[in-house]
C-alpha cells in the first residue's frame, strides 16, 4: 500500500542517517557494483583508480541530484554510455528504509529531466512515496548541495581549502562573523611589550633603565668621593708582597709539621692492633705446619659418629616397631554382616539429610497451601463478598481498562494541581495588584507635592513650559559672556597683557608641537619595527604629521598682534541691554528695558549710558542660583512622573494577568466537569460501584492479578505435595528392607503399616516409622563408622609392618656404609684413633686463624701507607710506648695550631690587600665620571619617553584583543581545540581566532600562537579535519549525517594517523564514517585501531 506525504506524517527533521547499500548501476567507469556498508566506520580500499572517488561523487548524485553536461567533471557520464545512476539505500532514526532511486535522462541543468523515484518503507509498515524537497527535509536535515560537500563528503583537495570553512552558510557555525583576524596587530603587541620589557620592567636589574640607573649611582658615589689614592696604592704594593714571602715560609712549616703529626695520631690509633699483632706472629712461628688434612675434619668425624649412633639407635627401634605390629593384627576380625550392609548405609545416610529436608519441606507447603487458600479468601471478599475463585480466574483486567483508569486518575490529580497552583497564582497576582496600587497613589501624592512646592518655591519665574525656561535661560547666559567679553576689552588699553597672553599661548603651542613632532618619528618606526602592515603606519604618520601642521599655524596666528577693538564701549551696551531684555521675559516681576526708538541701549562717548557692572553681576549670580534649584525641582518632578507611569503600566498589565488567569480557571473546572460525566459512565458500563475513585479501581485491578497469581501458586503446591511424598515413601521402604535384614526390633511396626485394620491406621503407621528412621540409621550408621575405622587402623598396621621390614633392613645397610666412611676420615688425617684425629684438626685451625688475624691486623694498621711510612710506623712503635706517643703528638699538635693561625692571619691580611688595591685601581681612573653621569640622565630620559609609548600602545592593543577574545571564541572553536589536540597528542592545545584575523591561529603547547599559514602541510590539513568534525558535531541537532572522507591522510604521520583513526573511531559511535584510501597501511591501521570497522577491497 503506498501513500503521499500527508500534512500529519511522523517525520521529524534532523534524524539521523545511515547508509546501508550502494547499488551503482552506471556511473564513470563503475558499472554494476553493489556495496553494503556498516553502520561505524567502513573503509573502502582499492589502487588507484579503483572508483572510490567515484563512489563518492556517486553518494553526492544521489542525495542531491546528478549534475548536468555543463559540468562535466562532476557529472561522471559513463563514457561507452548505458544507464547512468543507481539506488541508494538509507535508514533513519525511527528505522525507516529510504530506497532513492535516481538516474540521469539528459538536459543540461542538474535535475532537468531526471528520474527520481524515493520511497519510504516506515517501521509501522507504511510505504511513502517523497520528493527531493521532503528528501533534503526530512532525511538530509535541510543541509544544502554545497555544505554537504564542504563539511560531510571532503576529498583532501577541498580538506586543505581554507575558503571552503569561510562561505556565508558556515560562517554562522564557525565564527559567527566571518573569518577574520588580527594577526598583525597580535604580532605588534608581542613587540610592543617585549621592547618595553627590554626598557624598563619593575624590581628588574637586566633591563636598560635599570642598569642605568645603578650607573648612576655609582658615578654619583665616585664624585662624591673623589680624590687622590696614589701614595695608598704603592703603601699597598709593598705590604702585599711582604706577606706573599711571609706565607710561603709558614705554608713550608705547616706541612712538615702537618706530616710528622699525622704520623704520630696514627702510630697512637694502631698501637693496641700493633701489639696483638705481635702476639700473633709470635704464636704462629710456633705452631707446626700439618702438609695434608682433610678439610673441616673435626666437624666431618663428629657428624659421622652422631650419625652412626643415630642410624643404630633407629635399627633398634624399627625391630620393636615390628614385634608390636605383629601382635596387634593377631586380634579378632571384623563383623561381616556390617561390612556387606556398608555402603548401604552410607548412601542412605547421605540422603538421610535430603529425605528429612523433603519431610520438613512437605510440612511447610502444606502449611503455606492452607495460608494460601486463607489469602484468596480474604482477597475475594474484598472484592466484592459475593465473588468465588470461578470468577476470580475469569475476570480479564485488560491492559486498555487499566490505562483508562490511569488516565482518569492522572486527569483528576492533573486538575487539582493546576487549580491549586492557579489559586496560588491568582492569590499572588491581587497582592500584586494592591501592592502596585498603593505604589500608584504613593507615586502621584509624591508628585503633586514637588508640583506644589515648585510653585511656591519658583513663583519669580514667568509659568512657561520647561524647554521655554531652558531656552530663555541660555540666551541670557550667552548675552552675559558677551557682555564679559566687551567689558575686558574695554579694560586692557596697554599692550603689556595682550603681549604676556600672546607669550603664553605662543609656549602653549610650542611644547605641543615638539611633543606632536616626537610621536611623528617615534609611532610609525615602532609600528614598522613590530611587524605591522604598512599602511597602518602610513596612515599615523598622516594623522600626526596633519596634528603638526595645526600646531604650526596656532604658533604662528599666537605671534601676530591684534588690532585693538575700535569703540570698544558700544558692544557691552548692546549685551547689556539684551541682557535686561531676556531678564524681563525670564522673570514675571521683571519688564524688559529699552528706548523709545525700541533700539538696545548703548553707551555713547559722552558719558555711561549702559547699566552698573556690579547690578548686572549680582543679578546674574541670583539668577543663577534661582536658575540651578529650578533646574534641581524638574529633575525630582520628572522622577516621581515617569515613576507614576511605571507603576500605571505595571498596575494594568496585573489587571490584564489576573482577569486571564480567572477565565482559565473556569474553563479548567469546565474541563473537569466533563471528564468526571465520562468517569462516572465507564464505571457503570463495567458494573463497577459509583462513587469509586480512580486509585481505588487500580486497587482493584492490582487485587485481581494477585489473586490470579496466587491461584497458580496454589496449583504448583499441590504437585509439589505429591512429588515430595513419592520420594519419602521410596526413602523409607529402602530403610525398612535393612532393618528387617539386621534382625531389627521393627517387624510390628512393619507389619502394621502393610496391614492396616482402620481407616487412617496406614498413614499412622507411615508416621510412626518415619520418627523411627532416623534414629535406627544414624545408630547404625555409628557402629559402621566404628568398624571402617577398625578397617582402616588394620590395614595401616599391615601396611606399616611391611614398611617396617623395609625400613630395618635400609637402617642396616646405612649403618655399615656410615662405619665406613669413618675408617676412611682417619686414614686421611695420619692419626690410629679419634682423639689424635681431633688434636691435628685442631692444630691446623688455629694456625689459619692466626694466618688470617695477621693479615687483617696487617691490612688495617698500613692500608694506604707507602712502604716508607709503614718502615717509620714501625720505627715509632718500636722505639717509644704510649706515654712518649702522646707527648710527641701534644708537641706536633701546638705546633700546627701555631702554624695554621700564622697562616690563617696572613691569608686575610692578604684579602685585604687585594681588596684595597682594587678599590683603589677603580678610585684613580675619574677623570671623566663627571661627563659620564651627564650621557647617562640623557640616556635615561630617552628611555622614559620610548618606555612610555610603548607600554601605552601595548596596554591599549592588548586590552581590545583580550576583550574580543573573550566575547567572540563560538563552541565550535571549543571543540575544535579538543579535536585538534587529540590530533596532534598534546602538541597544539587549541584553535583559536584572534581580532577577526583572516587566518586561523593554533595555539602550540610550548612556541605559542601560530598562524595556520606556518603549520606543517600536515599539521595544517589535522587542523582543518579538527575545524569539519567540530562542525559536524555542532550541527548534529539539525542534521547527524554520514562522514565521507577521501585519501584525507596522505600527509599525516604514523603517530597522528594513529590518533586520527582513534577519534574517528570514537565518533564511529554517534554517526556513521565512511573513509576511501588507496594506502594498505591506513586499512590495516584502521582495521587494528578500530576493531568494528569494515575494511571492503574495491
Amino acid at each position: 500500500m503506498k501513500q503521499r506525504v500527508a500534512s500529519g506524517t511522523s517525520l521529524t527533521e534532523g534524524d539521523m542517517m545511515k547508509i546501508e547499500q550502494l547499488q551503482i548501476s552506471g556511473f564513470g567507469r563503475i558499472q554494476g557494483r553493489e556495496l553494503a556498508l556498516s553502520d561505524g566506520v567502513t573503509v573502502l580500499y582499492g589502487q588507484n583508480e579503483a572508483g572510490k572517488s567515484t563512489t563518492l561523487q556517486f553518494i553526492r548524485a544521489m542525495l542531491y541530484g546528478i549534475p548536468g553536461r555543463s559540468y562535466p567533471t562532476e557529472r561522471y557520464e559513463p563514457p561507452h554510455g548505458g544507464v547512468h545512476g543507481g539506488v541508494l539505500k538509507a535508514r533513519d532514526r525511527e528505522g525507516g528504509l529510504w530506497q532513492i532511486r535516481r538516474f540521469a535522462a539528459g538536459g543540461e541543468g542538474q535535475g532537468r529531466g531526471e528520474k527520481l523515484n524515493v520511497t519510504v518503507n516506515r517501521a509501522d509498515g507504511t510505504t511513502e512515496e517523497l520528493g527531493q524537497a521532503e528528501l533534503e527535509r526530512y532525511l538530509l536535515g535541510g543541509v544544502s548541495r554545497s555544505m554537504f560537500r564542504q563539511l560531510f563528503a571532503v576529498s583532501l583537495d577541498e580538506l586543505q581549502e581554507l575558503a571552503a570553512l569561510q562561505s556565508d552558510e558556515m560562517s554562522s557555525y564557525l565564527f559567527h562573523a566571518g573569518m577574520g583576524g588580527g594577526g598583525e596587530i597580535m604580532r605588534a603587541e608581542r613587540r610592543l611589550v617585549q621592547d618595553a620589557e627590554k626598557l624598563y620592567k619593575p624590581r628588574g636589574k637586566v633591563q636598560e633603565a635599570a642598569k642605568i640607573l645603578q650607573s648612576i649611582e655609582k658615578l654619583e658615589q665616585q664624585m662624591a668621593d673623589s680624590r687622590s689614592y696614589l701614595p695608598r696604592y704603592n703603601d699597598n704594593t709593598f705590604a702585599l708582597a711582604a706577606t706573599e714571602a711571609e706565607l710561603a715560609k709558614v705554608e713550608e712549616r705547616r706541612d712538615s709539621t702537618s706530616a710528622r703529626l699525622i704520623m704520630l695520631r696514627k702510630a697512637l690509633e694502631i698501637r693496641n692492633v700493633w701489639l696483638q699483632w705481635s702476639a700473633a706472629r709470635l704464636e704462629f712461628a710456633g705452631i707446626p705446619q700439618i702438609q695434608s688434612f682433610p678439610e673441616e675434619g673435626a666437624v666431618r668425624l663428629q657428624e659421622l659418629e652422631a650419625e652412626i649412633r643415630s642410624a643404630a639407635a633407629a635399627a633398634e627401634r624399627i625391630e620393636r616397631l615390628q614385634a608390636e605390629l605383629t601382635a596387634e593384627l593377631e586380634q579378632n576380625p571384623p563383623d561381616p554382616v556390617m561390612v556387606a550392609q556398608g555402603p548401604a548405609l552410607e548412601r542412605l545416610d547421605r540422603r538421610r539429610s535430603i529425605y528429612e529436608d523433603r519431610r520438613l519441606e512437605r510440612q511447610r507447603l502444606a502449611g503455606e497451601l492452607d495460608g494460601l487458600l486463607a489469602h484468596i479468601q480474604r482477597i475475594l471478599r474484598s472484592i466484592d463478598p459475593a465473588w468465588t475463585t470461578a470468577e476470580l480466574a475469569t475476570f480479564s483486567g485488560a491492559a486498555g481498562d487499566r490505562e483508562a483508569a490511569r488516565r482518569y486518575a492522572a486527569a483528576f490529580a492533573s486538575y487539582d494541581r493546576r487549580m491549586e497552583s492557579q489559586g496560588a497564582a491568582r492569590q499572588a497576582l491581587r497582592s500584586r495588584l494592591a501592592a502596585a496600587a498603593a505604589s500608584l497613589q504613593a507615586a502621584e501624592r509624591a508628585l503633586a507635592r514637588e508640583q506644589a512646592a515648585g510653585a511656591e518655591v519658583f513663583a519669580a519665574l514667568r509659568p512657561a513650559s520647561a524647554q521655554e525656561v531652558l531656552q530663555l535661560w541660555d540666551e541670557l547666559q550667552q548675552a552675559a559672556e558677551r557682555w564679559r567679553e566687551a567689558k575686558l576689552h574695554g579694560l586692557q588699553h596697554g599692550a603689556g597683557s595682550d603681549e604676556a597672553m600672546r607669550a603664553r599661548m605662543a609656549s602653549l603651542y610650542r611644547r605641543l608641537l615638539l611633543t606632536g613632532a616626537a610621536l611623528t618619528a617615534l609611532l610609525p618606526a615602532a609600528l614598522w619595527l613590530t611587524g605591522a602592515p604598512p599602511v597602518s603606519a602610513w596612515i599615523a604618520l598622516g594623522l600626526l604629521a596633519a596634528a603638526d601642521l595645526a600646531l604650526w599655524a596656532g604658533l604662528r596666528g599666537a605671534g601676530r598682534r591684534k588690532p585693538s577693538p575700535p569703540g570698544y564701549g558700544g558692544d557691552g551696551g548692546d549685551a547689556a541691554a539684551e541682557m535686561l531684555r531676556l531678564r524681563g521675559l525670564l522673570l514675571s516681576g521683571a519688564e524688559p528695558e529699552s528706548n523709545t526708538s525700541g533700539r538696545p541701549l548703548r553707551r555713547s562717548s559722552g558719558g555711561p549710558a549702559s547699566p552698573d557692572a556690579s547690578g548686572l553681576e549680582a543679578g546674574m549670580r541670583e539668577l543663577r542660583r534661582l536658575m540651578d534649584a529650578w533646574t534641581a525641582w524638574r529633575q525630582k518632578v520628572d522622577r516621581a512622573s515617569d515613576e507614576r507611569e511605571v507603576c500605571r503600566t505595571e498596575m494594568e498589565s496585573l489587571a490584564g494577568q489576573e482577569q486571564a488567569l480567572a477565565a482559565e480557571m473556569r474553563q479548567e473546572e469546565a474541563v473537569f466537569t466533563e471528564t468526571a460525566g465520562r468517569y462516572e459512565a465507564w464505571l457503570r458500563s463495567h458494573k463497577l460501584p459509583e462513587g469509586l475513585s480512580p486509585e481505588g479501581l487500580l486497587e482493584i485491578f492490582s487485587a485481581v492479578e494477585q489473586g490470579n497469581e496466587l491461584l497458580q501458586q496454589q496449583s504448583k503446591l499441590r504437585l509439589r505435595l505429591a512429588q515430595l511424598e513419592a520420594e519419602c515413601v521410596a526413602f523409607e521402604d529402602e530403610v525398612l528392607a535393612l532393618m528387617e535384614e539386621a534382625g531389627s526390633s521393627v517387624e510390628e511396626v512393619a507389619a502394621s503399616a502393610s496391614q492396616p485394620e482402620m481407616p487412617g491406621s496406614e498413614s499412622r503407621a507411615r508416621e510412626e516409622l518415619a520418627r523411627m528412621i532416623p534414629g535406627w540409621l544414624e545408630a547404625r550408621k555409628l557402629a559402621w563408622d566404628g568398624l571402617k575405622a577398625e578397617l582402616l587402623r588394620l590395614d595401616g598396621l599391615t601396611s606399616r609392618l611391611r614398611s617396617a621390614e623395609g625400613e630395618y633392613e635400609e637402617a642396616r645397610l646405612h649403618l655399615e656404609r656410615l662405619k665406613q666412611r669413618r675408617l676412611s676420615l682417619l686414614e686421611q688425617g695420619g692419626a690410629e684413633g679419634s682423639e689424635e684425629f681431633l688434636r691435628r684438626s685442631a692444630a691446623v685451625q688455629r694456625r689459619g686463624e692466626l694466618e688470617g688475624n695477621l693479615r687483617q691486623w696487617e691490612l688495617a694498621m698500613f692500608g694506604g701507607w707507602s712502604q716508607e711510612g709503614t718502615k717509620g710506623l714501625l720505627a715509632l712503635l718500636d722505639t717509644l710506648d704510649a706515654s712518649a706517643l702522646e707527648q710527641e703528638r701534644s708537641v706536633a699538635e701546638e705546633q700546627a695550631a701555631t702554624s695554621e693561625e700564622e697562616r690563617s692571619s696572613l691569608l686575610q691580611r692578604r684579602g685585604k690587600l687585594l681588596q684595597e688595591r682594587e678599590y683603589l685601581k677603580e678610585r684613580c681612573l675619574e677623570d671623566t665620571v663627571l661627563q659620564q653621569l651627564e650621557e647617562q640622565r640623557s640616556a635615561l630620559r630617552l628611555i622614559a619617553g620610548q618606555y612610555a609609548v610603548t607600554a601605552i600602545t601595548a596596554e591599549l592593543i592588548g586590552r581590545t584583543r583580550r576583550i574580543y577574545e573573550q566575547e567572540k571564541q563560538p563552541q565550535v572553536l571549543r571543540l575544535a581545540s579538543v579535536y585538534f589536540n587529540k590530533l596532534t597528542e598534546g602538541e597544539y592545545l587549541r584553535v583559536v581566532m584572534t581580532l577577526g584575523h583572516k587566518e586561523l591561529k593554533a595555539e602550540h603547547r610550548t612556541a605559542g600562537l601560530l598562524d595556520s599559514g606556518l603549520l606543517s602541510r600536515g599539521t595544517a590539513e589535522q587542523l582543518y579535519l579538527a575545524l569539519r568534525l567540530a562542525l559536524a558535531e555542532t550541527m548534529a541537532r539539525q542534521a547527524c549525517l554520514p562522514l565521507l572522507f577521501d585519501d584525507l591522510f596522505v600527509n599525516f604521520d604514523e603517530q597522528r594517523l594513529h590518533a586520527a583513526l582513534s577519534l574517528l573511531g570514537e565518533l564511529s559511535a554517534t554517526r556513521q564514517i565512511v573513509m576511501m584510501t588507496c594506502h594498505r597501511h591506513v586499512a590495516e591501521a584502521a582495521g587494528v585501531l578500530i576493531p568494528s570497522a569494515a575494511v571492503i577491497s574495491v
